[in-house]
């Protein structure tokens, strides 16, 4: 069992309001945090390393094709999350002008799935 910090929405990590410390993560949660994390950065987003995220550009040029979109998605998720997620399913794709929702079920290895929504627009990140 392993813990990370808790981060918000936002991406900030999160104190316990009543001591101030960090707030931590683990099990499903982590695994939850880690998704919306390595979803939610763009490839060269984080300069401190410009090798981590996924290509939201590219995402966004496949949403018309489905089983692409989930194979994009899923070989992104399990190279990058290794043993931990079993498989990806799109469930629907909402379409609005220039910005897309992308509606997914992760399946992790602890027999649980995680429901998510990725937004993207042609200009990468939304």
């Amino acid at each position: 069992m392993s813990l990370d910090f808790l981060t918000g929405s936002d991406g900030d990590f999160t104190l316990d309001p009543d001591t101030g410390d960090f707030q931590m993560v683990e099990d499903e949660d982590q695994t939850m945090q880690a998704v919306r994390i390595a979803l939610g950065t763009n490839i060269g987003e984080l300069d401190w390393n410009e090798d981590f995220g996924f290509g939201h550009l590219n995402l966004f040029s496949l949403l018309d094709d489905e089983g692409a979109l989930q194979a994009e998605l899923e070989n992104y998720l399990t190279d990058v999350m290794e043993d931990q997620i079993i498989g990806v399913t799109v469930d629907s794709v909402d379409k609005l002008g220039r910005t897309a929702t992308i509606h997914l079920t992760i399946e992790i290895n602890t027999d649980e799935s995680i429901q998510t929504d990725l937004e993207v627009s042609d200009s990468g990140t939304d």
